[in-house]
């Protein structure tokens, strides 16, 4: 076995000469890719061989000494669980679990965390149950994927085993209860139900079910009971918003967020009482993780942007779903930063589409995208793409409220020092620096004897982390005039943090 592996490995170090001044990283680079891709025609092999032992034999010894022997006999046992040999794949399992049962946990949950394919996240699910049948998150999870694709038995079995072990989350009993109503099992339903209300007696979903329940059953005082009590819940709940103000002065608009790690699409309102969360939509980002940096490397960008048109009909090829909304990619920002490449959509498609399995675009099925329209609003509405979830500190918000009223007021009174001060350091725009802008408004302001700004419509926007610092953009309807010129348009401030306040670092007229 040490004689394949020299082999293995003098071919694939030979295979990357030939090419000069390339450093050795780039060679051991190039050797673990042509590594991983062999290990992968070994499971391809495998998989249409499963009698060849002197294959598996190879296989193995090679995976154990590059990963260990947990990790290679967790892989051989997935891989028998593909080609359906459920029996051997257990016994190998049964076997690292006796010999490491931490490490064994730990893979399988490494693994279970990296994977991409629902068919192959249902797999390494079941594998784990064999090992772990009482962890409660595992059948939780599993019963998810079952009823996402659309094998309602099986969510149903999946999910009453988590909760028998101790899986109380309100979205269990909805989802459970729910496919229980799907299957004409009433009685079950209304007690999972009544369950979850347990826990959560102000869950709106469950309470919006069980009154559907009543009205499939034809029980209609019940019913009559359980739809006062949304009534009276969603009155509440408005009571709540009015109380708990926390941005006054917002005029209420909505944006949507991705969210590369959890690969799901939230659609926010915020409004005076602060963030409110419409829906949750799984979705598909790029096929390579991190920021886009150039064309073609399939990774969706990280930061703001606008939707500015959409496209439908006969012009959209068929594969973009429904309907397709570029996005303002690449932006200020982007240009600044010498990120290139063009074409980043959020649209549909007619097929289940993975995690990670766009080339760079926001992609979401077209039962979602139709949810998705309804709040969409060309060049008005923006899509904020980052790597984790979104974090909004509403003081934040008031401090880049500020801003634009000294930014505003700055501008009104003509004083250029008071105007320049809301402008950060590293201030670039229209081809200009803090200096060169500076002395342009300047110039400017002698012709002129008065100015008044309005500005209406106020987004205020997460904008991420970038080599530029922490960011946020505020987008407004913009109303100049002035002793000898007026205008209207739309207009984006890109915001900087320094030291816990917020500077204008570029702007753009829309």
């Amino acid at each position: 076995m040490k004689k394949v592996l020299l082999i293995i490995s003098v071919l694939l170090l030979t295979s990357c000469r030939g090419i000069e001044n390339i450093s050795f990283f780039s060679h051991a680079y190039k050797a673990r890719k042509y590594l991983n891709r062999s290990l992968e025609e070994y499971r391809i092999a495998i998989k249409n061989n499963p009698g060849d032992k002197k294959l598996i034999e190879e296989y193995v010894g090679i995976l154990t000494s590059i990963k260990g022997e947990v990790p290679a006999k967790i892989e051989f046992a997935i891989i028998l669980a593909e080609i359906g040999l459920s029996d051997e794949s257990e016994k190998i399992l049964m076997e690292s679990l006796l010999g490491d049962r931490e490490t064994t946990e730990k893979y399988l949950d490494s693994r279970i965390n990296e994977v991409k394919s629902i068919s192959d996240r249902v797999i390494l699910y079941e594998l784990a149950l064999k090992g772990f049948p009482d962890n409660g998150e595992y059948w939780y999870q599993l019963g998810r994927l079952y009823l996402g694709m659309n094998n309602i038995d099986g969510g149903i079995k999946a999910l009453e085993k988590a909760y028998i072990n101790n899986i109380k989350e309100p979205e269990l009993f909805y989802y459970l209860s729910n496919a229980l109503f799907q299957r004409g099992n009433y009685k079950e339903a209304e007690l999972y139900i009544n369950e979850g209300l347990k826990i959560a007696e102000d869950n709106a979903e469950l309470r919006r079910l069980k009154y559907a329940l009543y009205v499939k059953q034809k029980k209609v005082e019940l019913a009559k009971l359980e739809e006062e009590k949304i009534e009276q819940l969603s009155k509440v709940e408005k009571t709540k918003e009015k109380v708990t103000e926390v941005l006054p002065g917002i005029t209420p608009y909505k944006f949507f967020y991705v969210s590369k790690q959890k690969q799901e699409l939230y659609i926010y309102e915020i409004s005076s009482t602060g963030l409110k969360t419409l829906a949750t939509i799984p979705c598909s980002t790029g096929k390579n993780k991190g920021p886009k940096i150039q064309k073609g490397d399939e990774r969706t960008p990280n930061g703001t942007y606008l939707i500015s048109s959409k496209i439908e009909g006969p012009s959209l090829p068929t594969k973009y779903g429904i309907a397709a909304y570029p996005l303002n990619y690449p932006n200020l920002i982007d240009r600044r930063l010498q990120r290139d490449g063009d074409g980043i959509w959020l649209h549909g498609t007619p097929i289940a589409r993975a995690p990670y399995n766009s080339e760079g675009c926001v992609v979401v099925n077209d039962s979602d995208l139709h949810k998705l329209m309804e709040h969409i609003v060309v060049r008005k509405t923006f899509v904020s793409i980052g790597e984790e979830d979104i974090k909004i500190a509403y003081e934040e918000f008031k401090k880049a409220m500020e801003l634009l009223k000294l930014w505003k007021n700055g501008w009104e009174s003509l004083d250029i020092e008071k105007y320049i001060a809301v402008y950060d350091e590293m201030f670039y725009s229209g081809g200009r620096d803090k200096k060169q802008y500076k002395a342009y408004k300047e110039n400017i302001n002698k012709k002129k004897k008065q100015i008044k700004v309005e500005i209406s419509d106020i987004q205020i926007l997460p904008y991420g982390k970038t080599p530029l610092g922490n960011m946020m953009l505020a987008f407004f309807k913009q109303k100049y005039f002035s002793d000898n010129f007026s205008s209207t348009g739309y207009k984006i401030l890109y915001l900087v943090e320094r030291e816990s306040r917020w500077y204008i670092i570029g702007e753009e007229m829309l």
